[in-house]
């Protein structure tokens, strides 16, 4: 039966590979999205909370580092600082209102 079955799969394979094809292509967008949410709906959610606490944690990573101290030397080192000063002044004004 295997030896069958695997001598019948090449024949196979193109005809089932096309009917899969014409019945997606048949779905109207509304059923594709309702099928696709309902199985993998709580997938989704999942992702969306993951890449949520990820985007949160590089946000502040990248925050604490471009407030540190080495940062704001090598700002002085290539700006000047009266730029650096008056920008900061600028960040916080903006800040206060």
């Amino acid at each position: 039966m295997r030896d069958v079955l695997k001598s019948l799969a090449p024949d196979l394979r193109d005809s089932i590979a096309e009917h899969i094809a014409a019945t997606v292509r048949n779905w109207d967008d509304a059923t594709l999205v309702r099928d696709v949410e309902l199985s993998v709906g709580r997938d989704l959610q999942f992702i969306r909370v993951n890449g949520t606490l990820v985007g949160g944690a590089v946000g502040l990573i990248k925050t604490k580092f471009t407030q540190s101290p080495r940062y704001y030397i090598n700002q002085v080192a290539s700006h000047g600082v009266n730029q650096v000063a008056s920008h900061g002044a600028r960040r916080r004004n903006a800040h206060a209102s």
